[in-house]
């Protein structure tokens, strides 16, 4: 737990920083408190390779902790790299210690269960993404020859989001899933389109019903 304040510590001190190197804006202590994090994680996953030996690399869990100080080795060692600190990988190689969390878990019966039940139904939801995006192209592809023309009588400004949401099928996906997926404004060019185009509305209609009300419930 004291390594996740720590990290949330460092992100919110390095996120607020003006300067082009956020790291010059975290405390010492923090920077004391991830060395002293990365020492006592190295010692420990020393100590357990010398013990186990080969049988070292037939648990998960101990494969999992020398990832993590790896990363964190890696990122002691690459500090002063410039090109690094500009890509902020060395940020992404201390959020893995974050992951050392799971081992917590395995002390929670139900919490695992619900975590296993999770992973169980990524598989459907990732075959119900596929399933929606495969819709929205093609209700896209209608769009681009129906909608898109009666968009263009409205004579919305040039920067009107709503002038080009349908000027393309890439947008037209995008626009989409921005309303029927996630919800944002569905109303906001649909209804502006409708009441100029009143045969259109059977295609927003049939878009929500399918996507929205039928699709993502099923999913």
């Amino acid at each position: 737990m004291f390594n996740i304040v720590v990290m949330i510590y460092e992100t919110d001190a390095g996120a607020g920083c003006p300067s082009l190197e956020p790291d010059l804006c975290v405390p010492l202590w923090v920077k004391a408190a991830n060395l002293f994090l990365i020492t006592v994680y190295t010692v420990e996953v020393s100590l357990r390779l010398f013990v186990h030996r080969a049988r070292f690399f037939g648990s998960k869990w101990n494969l999992l902790d020398l990832l993590i100080v790896s990363c964190g080795l890696l990122g002691a060692l690459l500090s002063d790299s410039e090109a690094f600190k500009r890509v902020n990988v060395l940020r992404l190689l201390r959020v893995a210690r974050i992951i050392r969390v799971a081992k917590v878990l395995k002390r929670f019966p139900v919490l695992m269960n619900f975590i296993g039940g999770f992973v169980g139904a990524m598989q459907a939801m990732v075959w119900g993404l596929v399933l929606i995006l495969f819709l929205l192209v093609m209700w896209s592809l209608m769009a681009v020859q129906l909608i898109y023309p009666e968009s263009q009588k409205l004579g919305l400004a040039e920067d009107d989001d709503c002038r080009y949401a349908f000027a393309t099928v890439f947008r037209s996906a995008l626009t989409f899933f921005q309303t029927l997926v996630a919800g944002d404004s569905w109303g906001a060019c649909a209804i502006p389109i409708i009441n100029q185009a009143p045969h259109t509305y059977p295609i927003f209609a049939l878009a929500l019903v399918i996507v929205q009300l039928g699709l993502t419930n099923l999913v």
